[in-house]
């Protein structure tokens, strides 16, 4: 299931976990004029903190949703082993 909302989308399961997220960004990564890209995030698994679920682990990068992002978009990768809410 994908929903948009104006200009990003976000992709959810049959029980409403996030799956990805796109979005233009604004960024001049090949050197060029300033322009908007496609960015955007994977979340692979998620988890239950003291009552709050939450991704824990995610990729995150440009060019998403294309074969560069697996090649040379993704620039961020996080794993997170626990949450502590204040």
């Amino acid at each position: 299931m994908e929903y948009f909302f104006l200009w990003k989308s976000l992709t959810i399961d049959q029980t409403g976990r996030l799956k990805t997220f796109k979005l233009p960004r604004w960024n001049n990564l090949d050197g060029s004029e300033f322009h908007y890209m496609d960015f955007g995030g994977i979340m692979e698994e998620e988890r239950t903190f003291s009552s709050y679920t939450i991704p824990t682990r995610l990729r995150i990068g440009w060019y998403f949703g294309t074969e560069r992002f697996e090649s040379e978009g993704e620039f961020f990768r996080a794993t997170i082993d626990d949450a502590i809410y204040r």
